[in-house]
């Protein structure tokens, strides 16, 4: 939404029922400053999925001669994006840890992340609708790191769009397991292996 305000002022606008029991879904106390146009966007969960008696409020009291404009008022349901991380073994992998990131207008940006459950599930339940990339990372250094779709870096991650009010299923990912210098294959290459005698004087 976009307020202004002729003079400085505290408002709470709130998301509720218009009748009893007068249930409140949401509340922001908002400070406005004088003669500046600004945007505010907030998130929030109702408790329930849907209520004919609710609406949008703002409460504008307590100002001498207040002269307020409230424009492009907008309440957009959220999206989400869920699927499975597992190991090339088709394992499910537990405390993955899952980074939406999306684009603030110059660069890519850690918006917020989630750990994946003891099946190997993870869920962002709460994201505007908006292009998102995702990024896969083991606390535990078991696995690498990589991007939605076996990608190595954020700048070349594919997209995942989020729709107002739908989730995106089947967003999946495979690791690969990091390969420590005990574990290496032998070379087979024998210009790349050195050889030598050790003698004394």
């Amino acid at each position: 939404m976009q307020l202004w305000s002729q003079q400085a002022a505290t408002i709470k606008a709130i998301v509720g029922q218009s009748q009893a029991p007068w249930t409140n879904y949401w509340n922001q106390i908002i400070n406005l400053p004088v003669d500046q146009v600004k945007v505010y966007s907030y998130d929030f969960t109702m408790t329930n999925a849907t209520d004919a008696n609710s609406g949008l409020y703002f409460h504008v009291g307590g100002h001498s001669s207040p002269v307020l404009c409230i424009d492009k008022v907008e309440l957009i349901p959220l999206g989400g994006i869920t699927g499975v991380v597992r190991n090339s073994s088709r394992v499910a992998l537990p405390n993955i840890r899952v980074t939406a990131y999306g684009w603030n207008g110059s660069a890519w940006r850690a918006v917020t992340s989630v750990n994946t459950n003891s099946t190997g599930r993870y869920l962002f339940n709460s994201l505007p609708p908006d292009q998102y990339r995702l990024r896969y990372y083991d606390p535990a250094a078991r696995y690498r790191t990589e991007f939605y779709n076996n990608v190595s870096t954020l700048a070349t991650a594919p997209t995942v769009a989020v729709s107002a009010g739908a989730t995106r299923n089947n967003i999946n990912a495979v690791l690969a397991a990091v390969v420590t210098s005990a574990a290496a294959p032998a070379a087979t290459d024998e210009a790349q292996v050195p050889t030598g005698r050790v003698v004394d004087a």
